[in-house]
């Protein structure tokens, strides 16, 4: 088998600092996809580096938490002033089956078909936040995915054997979506979606360190691994834009790394490589 990798920097459209670095990672590094936050408005300079650089390799990143819901009537995904809940509100409410499936599913059409409409037709779908593969949010992605005609899902499980000598909350955080994706893989198989064999980035490599990708690189398996990144330039009007996007930016670009992926044969792959039957 051969070794392959799709490396796929989320939440463009998040702001232009975001959008400016992913687009850098991939022209000039290892980043071969991208997933858009599909419920905020798209610039016309956006939507033109998407095109450009991207083609097709491209994939919706299903949000519930953060900014408004596409869907003008909803109960269950927004607070008071209408916007969705914060990352750990909207985990709890998950968790606990606050969440209307029906809203979920009809918001994440509605937030496929926002992309479509702007003249992009994604190959895949993942989630801000991996929400995606809690119970009953799960089932509402495949059919989303289904009814808008996209057969490939990200299913966030890294092997547990990468960071047994890493621990921190970093660490309990894996586990945790890692667990929920164990049951989440039955749901999609059963919807005839398809995911690449093991994903990271939740806990390793650290994508900050371009040390680190040349070690992870290095020891990829055989078969489709996915890599979550997230490249950019700070923001100060973004709490997640920060100096760490930057130095992430500059580890998927390093020589090093370039390196890193020729010499241990690894072809960079975008999801629509992915096979399904």
């Amino acid at each position: 088998m051969s070794r392959q990798l799709i490396v796929n920097a989320d939440d463009y459209n998040t702001d232009k600092g975001r959008n400016r670095g992913i687009l850098e990672a991939a022209a000039r590094g290892i980043v071969t996809s991208t997933t858009v936050l599909a419920n905020a408005a798209f610039s016309e300079s956006a939507l033109q580096g998407l095109h450009e650089i991207f083609g097709s390799r491209i994939g919706v990143h299903l949000n519930l938490t953060k900014g408004r819901p596409v869907c003008r009537i909803t109960y269950s995904l927004a607070g008071p002033d209408g916007c969705f809940f914060s990352k750990h509100e909207a985990w709890r409410r998950a968790v606990t089956g606050r969440f209307d499936p029906h809203e979920v599913e009809s918001e994440f059409t509605a937030q496929i078909k926002a992309l479509q409409s702007a003249g992009i037709e994604p190959d895949h779908v993942d989630s801000n936040n991996h929400l995606h593969v809690f119970p009953g949010i799960a089932e509402a992605a495949a059919r989303a995915a289904g009814r808008c005609g996209i057969r490939r899902i990200r299913l966030p499980r890294e092997p547990l054997l990468w960071s047994l000598r890493q621990g921190g909350l970093g660490f309990v955080k894996k586990i945790f979506i890692s667990l929920l994706a164990l049951r989440a893989r039955s749901v999609f198989r059963c919807a005839g979606l398809c995911f690449p064999d093991r994903c990271a980035g939740l806990h390793v490599p650290d994508t900050r360190s371009a040390q680190s990708l040349a070690r992870f690189l290095a020891r990829v398996p055989d078969g489709i691994t996915e890599l979550i990144c997230h490249p950019g330039y700070a923001d100060r009007q973004n709490a997640f834009s920060t100096a760490e996007r930057e130095r992430e930016l500059a580890a998927l670009t390093a020589d090093d790394v370039l390196q890193a992926v020729s010499n241990n044969a690894i072809s960079l792959i975008s999801y629509s490589d992915i096979p399904c039957a």
